[in-house]
């Protein structure tokens, strides 16, 4: 489910005209609820039924991701641009000027309510995931041996990191269907086409569906497995545990004396920070990395699906393997220690990920009135240019009169070999069959003549992603092999029943401090380094060109810094561990008894 989202951004920014920082509000929506609920969830799910917890969180889920897909069904059926005179078609000569086109009032601010369905269905589904991942690692925990906790942890995050690459491969398989499933009369659109519109909503009604059948299920499962309990008490009576506090119920003025014991646990404290910054920069990027791809090496929806698919489905599944198996080769007295470490060691390289954003791809687009001048404004400098285009003025002597907008993109490549919007900005008034325009009076050739134009981007020699794909897989293997290990450091520097909300307070944290301002954060970056912005009756709407080469500068930068205070945090968590002294209440008898060997004297 959690891979959707990485696919369908750039869908639902097209569809509903939302800018990059909308579309990090949305995405980081997801973990509101976790920062108000997730600390009581947590402390009073110690003491109940688990699973009855996650049951009911699946249910409330499913129903944010029914909900989600609302807003398509409200939007009605979408509106193809297509390519008649004026506006977003053909130029057709008029005394008014390009920008003084009419204006359907309908447009303007009229996304604003579809923007708060998406966060309010955001919110409700990160409130059911909520449960999830502090109480399903306890229950876990308290329920195997020991030492083979790490290797079912691992398999619990396997299952749900691997989410993402299953996600995308059949967010893939959504967006190969047009939008409305059935397109209009007389077009025969494909993925390739800028106006291509994908079935982003369906993914959201399945899996809305799948999620009600799962709260059912789950619902059933006991709070202890037979035997976990007796199991437990040996190991602590041993020492290979931490032993219990003295709390023997959920009391909700137990909270603050809880929650200062676990800021004072330094190795719990600095290893929480390390994870809640390094996924601020992790957790964007990923959520963004379809877009991301988009914009760099210039894919279409459906080949961006199978190829992040095929990237990050076996590099997660490797590196939460490696990272459980790692574990589980230390010592159950010493795993805690030792795990830190490793942390440290691969947060160290994680810091090299962000700099292949600074790998060559795609050349920006060259977009007159943008990022070139027209013909007949040689003289004029970019720096002009982009002053006269942040007043609303993207026009020129050859299309004055042809009464253009901006408020639809269909890109048209000139025989000039540069960009424009639309036909009717390239100045051209004929059209032909073949997806190509004629007698374009703002494309001129050696001959003098007006040019002519062909639908979509012009060339922008795109190259380098299978390198690009390869280092993004090695990074994303490192990254997720601290999954286990992290989740160890946790469980194995707290008291025993004080796990799920040690894993509760940590979820907390990650989401505060990460998750919710990472992406918003990402998305104001693609928003800072937008050349070209759509126009609805004068309100700004979605981003049409980004300036490549600074999204990717300032990406790595900020990438970098973070990644980089993230390693200090890890490494702070590990230099400051103080193991706890394990002491044995029982009598050498009792524990022989307790393991089946009464001795007899």
């Amino acid at each position: 489910m959690n891979g959707l989202p990485v696919l369908i951004l750039p869908s639902i920014e097209k569809r509903f005209s939302l800018s990059g920082k909308e579309l990090g509000i949305i995405s980081a929506a997801n973990d509101v609820a976790a920062v108000l609920i997730v600390v009581f969830i947590s402390f009073y799910g110690n003491y109940g039924n688990k699973m009855k917890w996650v049951g009911g969180g699946a249910g409330v889920s499913g129903f944010g991701l029914l909900l989600f897909s609302l807003p398509h069904f409200m939007a009605g059926p979408y509106d193809v641009p297509d390519f008649q005179p004026g506006k977003g078609g053909i130029c057709i000569s008029s005394k008014n000027s390009s920008s003084s086109g009419s204006c359907d009032s309908n447009d303007s601010g009229a996304m604003w309510y579809y923007m708060l369905i998406f966060v309010i269905a955001q919110v409700i589904h990160g409130a059911g995931i909520c449960p999830l991942y502090p109480l399903v690692p306890a229950y876990l925990d308290e329920n195997v041996e020991p030492k083979q906790m790490p290797v079912y942890i691992g398999l619990f995050y396997l299952s749900a990191l691997i989410g993402p690459g299953v996600g995308i491969l059949l967010g893939g398989q959504f967006l190969s269907v047009f939008v409305d499933i059935d397109q209009p009369s007389g077009l025969n659109l494909t993925p390739k086409d800028p106006r291509w519109i994908g079935a982003w909503w369906l993914g959201f009604l399945v899996f809305g569906l799948l999620f009600f059948l799962l709260a059912i299920i789950i619902s059933g499962f006991p709070s202890s497995l037979p035997g976990a309990k007796e199991r437990r008490e040996k190991h602590i009576r041993e020492g290979n545990l931490n032993k219990k506090s003295d709390v023997k119920e959920a009391r909700l003025k137990e909270i603050l004396p809880e929650l200062k014991s676990l800021f004072m646990n330094w190795t719990f404290l600095f290893s929480t920070l390390g994870l809640s910054v390094a996924v601020i920069f992790a957790y964007s990027f990923v959520p963004f990395l379809g877009k991301i791809t988009q914009l760099k090496f210039g894919l279409d929806p459906v080949s961006n699906g199978y190829l992040l698919s095929a990237v990050m489905t076996p590099t997660i599944m490797v590196g939460i393997i490696f990272g459980a198996l790692v574990v589980r080769q230390f010592p159950i007295k010493s795993v805690c220690k030792r795990s830190a470490f490793y942390v440290v060691v691969s947060q160290s390289f994680a810091i090299i990920v962000p700099f292949l954003m600074l790998l060559p791809g795609c050349l920006n687009v060259n977009m007159a009135g943008v990022s070139t001048s027209y013909t007949d404004r040689i003289n004029s400098t970019h720096e002009q240019m982009i002053a006269r285009y942040s007043t609303g003025v993207l026009i020129s002597q050859c299309n004055v009169n042809c009464s253009c907008s901006i408020d639809n993109f269909t890109p048209v490549c000139g025989s000039d070999n540069i960009g424009y919007p639309n036909p009717c900005y390239a100045g051209c008034t004929a059209r032909y069959d073949d997806k190509t325009f004629g007698s374009c009076s703002c494309i001129m050739t050696d001959t003098s003549k007006p040019g002519t134009a062909r639908q979509g981007y012009c060339d922008r020699d795109c190259k380098n992603l299978a390198i690009f794909l390869v280092c993004i897989g090695v990074g994303l293997c490192v990254f997720f092999s601290c999954s286990v290990p992290l989740k160890t450091v946790v469980l194995r520097c707290v008291p025993d029943d004080k796990r799920a909300f040690a894993m509760g307070m940590q979820y907390v944290f990650v989401k505060g401090i990460g998750l919710i301002p990472g992406p918003i954060i990402l998305g104001h970056l693609l928003d800072l380094n937008c050349r070209l912005w759509q126009d609805i009756c004068g309100q700004k709407g979605r981003c049409f060109v980004y300036d490549v080469d600074l999204v990717s500068r300032n990406i790595c930068i900020f990438g970098a810094v973070i990644e980089g205070i993230s390693a200090v945090f890890f490494a702070l968590s590990w230099l400051l561990y103080q193991p706890e002294e394990k002491t044995s209440d029982a009598t050498p008898l009792q524990t022989n008894i307790a393991n089946g060997n009464e001795t007899v004297l």
